[in-house]
């Protein structure tokens, strides 16, 4: 079977902090509310996490995300593309495709999958 992923996938605990966005707007954002959660996996087109509130589909999240080994967080913008209720408890598995992506952000992260799928 072909995997079809464009993207290598990083399986990694980030600590994460994400905002709400009700409207995206040229430098300014209107926020709707925030959390913070802890990731499964990572990639440079998306994520996928835990998090105690229930986040719709299409609904537009900035995540800033606390690699390892870097200084400062990195900041990446998209939209919920799916997400389900664990039955074991009250929280939910949040899938996010990644829309908006600074150029230096884009970087570190391409980076940091890459040396971690590559470790022994």
């Amino acid at each position: 079977m072909e995997d079809r992923r464009e993207y290598i996938r990083l399986n990694e605990s980030i600590a994460i902090k994400y905002t709400i966005i009700y409207s995206i707007g040229f430098g300014s954002n209107i926020t709707e509310g925030e959390g913070s959660a802890l990731s499964i996996n990572v990639s440079e087109g998306g994520l996928l996490f835990l998090s105690d509130m229930e986040l719709p589909v299409k609904t537009f999240l900035e995540v800033e995300l606390n690699l390892k080994g870097e200084e400062l967080p990195v900041y990446l913008k998209g939209e919920v593309i799916d997400i389900s209720k664990l039955p074991s408890n009250d929280q939910y598995k949040v899938r996010m495709q990644f829309e908006y992506k600074y150029e230096q952000d884009s970087k570190l992260l391409h980076q940091h999958v890459l040396e971690n799928t590559l470790k022994p």
